[in-house]
Order: C-alpha cells, then sequence, then structure tokens
C-alpha cells in the first residue's frame, strides 16, 4: 500500500503562504481567533467525542428529513470522512466507482490501498453532468460503492434533484452505496446564477 501526495496538496504548500490572493482554493484568506471575536479561554486541550460532539451532531441531523444525531459522525475533514466511508463500506473484494475530475482523495484512497475502481468521467463537451447511461454501464455486480460530487470539485456543475434521484434508484437497484459529497452545496442557496443551472 502505498499513498500517492496529492499535487495540489504541493501546490498549496509551495505557495499558499507566500501570496496575498490565491484563486486556487475554495477557502478564505486566513483569519485568527482574535478577528473571530472569539475567546478559547475555555476550551478543555483533550480528546472529545469519537463520533463527534452529540450537540453538534443533533444540529447536523436536523438538516436532512429522516436522519437522527446516531447516524451522523463528524470528522476533521472530508478527505478523513471519504478514507472511513471507503475503508467501511469497500472490501479487498468489491468495487466502487469514482466520478471523476474529482477532489483527489476519492480515487487516491481506493488506488492506494489496491480496491477496485473505475472513473467515471464527466466531459467539458457535456457540461460536466453525469451521463446515466455511461454510469450504468460501468456498474458491475460486485459494485459497493459509486461516488459524485455536486456541485463538482474542480468544474463546478451542479445536477438537477431530478438526475440526483435518477442516480440514488439506479444505485439502490444495484444494491450498493451512493456517496453524494455535497460539500459546495450550500452555494446553491446563496446564487441565483448556480440555481438556475441547475
Amino acid at each position: 500500500m502505498q499513498f500517492r501526495r496529492m499535487p495540489l496538496e504541493e501546490w498549496f504548500d509551495s505557495y499558499q503562504y507566500e501570496i496575498d490572493y490565491d484563486i486556487g482554493e475554495s477557502g478564505v484568506k486566513y483569519p485568527n481567533f482574535g478577528a473571530l471575536g472569539l475567546d478559547l479561554g475555555h476550551v478543555q486541550l483533550r480528546y472529545g467525542h469519537h463520533r463527534g460532539n452529540p450537540e453538534l451532531r443533533s444540529l447536523i441531523s436536523e438538516q436532512y428529513e429522516g436522519f437522527d444525531p446516531d447516524q451522523i459522525a463528524v470528522t476533521t475533514g472530508s478527505s478523513e470522512a471519504n478514507f472511513a466511508i471507503i475503508a467501511s463500506l469497500v472490501g479487498s473484494s468489491d468495487h466502487m466507482i469514482v466520478e471523476h475530475p474529482n477532489y483527489p482523495s476519492l480515487y487516491e484512497v481506493p488506488r492506494s490501498v489496491g480496491l477496485s475502481h473505475d472513473l467515471f468521467r464527466i466531459l467539458h463537451e457535456e457540461r460536466f453532468k453525469p451521463e446515466l447511461g455511461k454510469l450504468q454501464g460501468l456498474i458491475r455486480p460486485r459494485t459497493k460503492l459509486v461516488t459524485l460530487t455536486h456541485p463538482n470539485n474542480p468544474t463546478g456543475s451542479v445536477i438537477s434533484e431530478q438526475t440526483l434521484r435518477e442516480v440514488v434508484e439506479l444505485v439502490e437497484s444495484r444494491d450498493a452505496y451512493l456517496l453524494h459529497d455535497e460539500t459546495y452545496e450550500s452555494y446553491l442557496s446563496r446564487s441565483p446564477r448556480l440555481q438556475q443551472r441547475s
């Protein structure tokens, strides 16, 4: 097993501390806690709850109809979440499908641990929209997990709720799981232009 470092990480390490305006990532210029008006004097430096703070898990579960806090796990970032999901769902004899282009950890994790996987390529000439016939053709009898990311990172592609429902039906009909990365979903509610494209 060999984990290959993502070229994106190398780029960040080389440039993000040397520049004033970083248009290569989606984050904001790093503030400090003082600028946020936070007093951290009461914060205990200790291990926290292993699945995340119960109060936070409860707040998250309220955003998803039909979920309760016991179905929520809080991680220290999406890469950890992706690894945990892949490691817990996909065994050595299973197969998974990863939408591409995508955030590198989603395809580097299965590559690094030697899991069978195919890239479900979304194309510029198709406006980076998932072509469901192509996805269906990639599914095998031992496909255990399909991953999608929308709004897509890095293309910004947005899919409609109807398309997502069709993907869910397809994946469920094959007795597989769907990992739908919604990291940038909250931008949709703030951007009328993105809402029109979906």
